[in-house]
Formats: C-alpha cells, sequence, structure tokens
C-alpha cells in the first residue's frame, strides 16, 4: 500500500521554539508565566486552542509572528533565567536543514501552498535565544 515512509532521514532535532517558527499550521496560543508570578507554577506554560487555526503561507516565522505571550511580575525585569532562555534557543542551520528536507518530501511544501522564506530565515540566530522578540507584558500581582 506504499505507505513505508522510507528510512529516517538523518535530521538534528529541533526545540519547541524552532517547530512553531517552521509549522504553517497554528491552532494554538501560548501563554508563558515565567519566575515569580505564581509560586506553585513557575515557568508554567498555558495553551489556548484558537477558534479557527491558522495558515501561514510562509515559513519560517520571525518570532515576533508567533503568538507566544511571555506574562511577567510588573516591575520585574525583562532579564531571564538560563531555564527559559533554553526554551526559546533557536539554531538557524538545522532549520535550514528541515526546510530543505520537508520542500524535497512534505506535501504540503511541494504543493507550493507553503513557500520557505530564506530572507526570513536569515534573520533568525545563529544560535541563541529569541525571547526577547517575543511579545512580552507585565502583570499586576
Amino acid at each position: 500500500n506504499n505507505m513505508y515512509p522510507g528510512n529516517d532521514p538523518d535530521l538534528p532535532e529541533l526545540t519547541q521554539m524552532e517547530e512553531m517558527l517552521i509549522s504553517p499550521v497554528h491552532a494554538l496560543i501560548q501563554v508563558w508565566q515565567v519566575r515569580g508570578g505564581q509560586y506553585k507554577y513557575t515557568g508554567h506554560t498555558c495553551n489556548f486552542t484558537r477558534e479557527n487555526a491558522v495558515f501561514h503561507a510562509k515559513v519560517p516565522l520571525l518570532p515576533e509572528q508567533c503568538e507566544i505571550l511571555i506574562m511577567r511580575r510588573k516591575g520585574q525585569g525583562s532579564t531571564v533565567n538560563l531555564a527559559a532562555t533554553q526554551d526559546f534557543r533557536v539554531r538557524r542551520e538545522p532549520l535550514q536543514h528541515w526546510l530543505q528536507f520537508l520542500s524535497q518530501h512534505h506535501p504540503t511544501f511541494q504543493s507550493a501552498r507553503v513557500e520557505i522564506d530564506w530572507d526570513a530565515l536569515q534573520q533568525l540566530p545563529v544560535d541563541g535565544s529569541v525571547y526577547n522578540r517575543l511579545h512580552n507584558i507585565e502583570v499586576e500581582d
């Protein structure tokens, strides 16, 4: 039945942030609460489903285009701890490998319904955090 997908490709693992940048379909809004907002749930993440999923015709997205909201306590600096930095780590080379693979093997990418934006890829860090490029809001205690 031609269901064998072939050998596993030798592709690098992606962080959740990297996966979000190359995914054309976004069905969730992610809300992060960083250090100090709730003592029991420090670093807690909530996912809210969207009424309608968003389809992006160009990938990768830039971090500013992702529907991720960082909530921090009012008066708390915008500095972030090491764990959160790792959560938002983006590496350009693994993304490039995945985009090349998807363009050759994934039907949505092959059908030209999704365009790879190589200029956007160049705007992403070689290896670094995109935390400061995401939507941040301050909340009261």
